[in-house]
């Protein structure tokens, strides 16, 4: 059985990625975790941290990442070379930091083998993300880093000029065209090696160009490369954002949601296979989501899905 890899991006919460290193300590993984530059307590507390059975993998030179920007995709571009040079790995799964697996390893793993060849790519559907699309791709969105920095005067600076630039290219109805199908979803998702393959060569095409300018391209540009691409037909599902990234993810009740002790059953009775998000200021769901899915693979795990291509 091939080996899996975990790619997560961290930039806070300590307590609650030391438990999920902790629930990926499997000898049937690698972990590749980038540490965001800002967050230099976390990162001494990760020095001192050591796997006893995956592989664990630091990257150095870390970046400052930033909301609704295209580092976003670079360090996720970071995160897949890396662990391909590693490779081959039957999926790469890529989480943050202040999310858990809400299954055991082995029914994870034994999950991936009975539905081996399938991308799990959660897809959000619908007229209001559509419209908002559009509205992201549409346009040239210049310093959106700088869009949650708001202390001191150059703050607001920013702001203005970013505002006039937006309010110029309405005014003189520029548009920037769009040459393919454009999708959007959730970036958290579980691939194979050929599609990480394939995704990686995207970087240097005419594609990611595209969405350097894009107003949360971590949104939109891993979810349009394959849904214009050969691997569209192993999409495990294309209708159900949640069961298609195999994510418990709740955008109804949050920005996404934080899992709190009074919805356990509800994550621990769920057939996905991961959830986010969760927080140091509700450790007793970290906690005992630990200590129930540490046991061996007891769940009814379905039949395989053939692939169509």
């Amino acid at each position: 059985m091939m080996k899996h890899a975990y790619l997560i991006i961290a930039h806070h919460e300590w307590r609650v990625l030391e438990t999920l290193l902790t629930m990926l300590d499997d000898a049937r993984n690698d972990v590749y975790l980038h540490v965001d530059k800002r967050a230099g307590e976390l990162r001494k507390q990760v020095e001192h941290y050591s796997m006893k059975s995956a592989g664990l993998y630091v990257l150095p030179h870390p970046m400052k990442v930033r909301w609704g920007n295209f580092s976003q995709v670079e360090v996720e571009f970071r995160l897949f070379r890396e662990a391909l040079l590693h490779g081959p790995y039957r999926y790469y799964h890529l989480l943050s930091g202040v999310d858990l697996p809400i299954k055991s390893q082995d029914y994870i793993h034994a999950f991936f083998e009975q539905h081996r060849g399938k991308e799990f790519v959660g897809f959000f559907h619908g007229a209001v993300h559509e419209a908002d699309i559009r509205k992201k791709m549409a346009y040239f969105y210049i310093l959106n880093d700088q869009k949650k920095q708001k202390d001191g005067w150059g703050h607001g600076v920013l702001s203005l000029f970013r505002n006039v630039f937006m309010g110029c290219q309405k005014i003189l109805w520029v548009r920037r065209p769009v040459r393919f199908d454009c999708k959007k979803g959730s970036n958290w998702v579980s691939i194979t090696q050929e599609f990480c393959e394939y995704l990686v060569r995207q970087c240097d095409a005419d594609m990611v160009r595209r969405f350097r300018y894009t107003l949360c391209p971590d949104e939109l540009f891993l979810h349009t490369v394959i849904w214009n691409s050969p691997f569209r037909c192993r999409i495990y599902d294309m209708d159900d954002m949640q069961r298609g990234s195999m994510r418990k993810i709740d955008w109804d009740r949050g920005n996404p949601y934080t899992w709190e002790e009074k919805d356990l059953a509800e994550l621990l009775q769920s057939d996905l296979l991961f959830a986010r998000k969760f927080s140091s200021r509700d450790l007793s769901v970290v906690n005992r989501i630990r200590e129930a899915v540490g046991g061996s693979l007891s769940e009814n795990l379905g039949a395989p899905i053939q692939l169509s291509c």
